[in-house]
């Protein structure tokens, strides 16, 4: 099991993989505990909200939007 860290999503930078508690995430699209996805980008929309860009296969632009007070944990390099 990777070595891992809790950090507020204002602190992720591109290239830090995430581990999201599957019930984090509404859509039946995730069928595993965890999902684990590596940061593109991170983008402060406002006060209030955070986009974290996702790295895809396909270089289609995906993102999940936080609360910017949102902790995530993260696998340490």
């Amino acid at each position: 099991m990777p070595d891992t860290t809790t950090i507020n999503v204002l602190d992720l930078t591109p290239g830090d993989v995430v581990e999201e508690d599957h019930k984090n995430f509404p859509d039946e699209g995730f069928p595993e505990s965890t999902f684990v996805y590596t940061v593109d980008s991170v983008d402060r929309i406002n006060d209030t909200t955070v986009h974290v860009f996702l790295e895809t296969d396909t270089g289609t632009s995906q993102a999940l939007s936080y609360p910017t007070d949102s902790s995530v944990t993260i696998r340490r390099r």
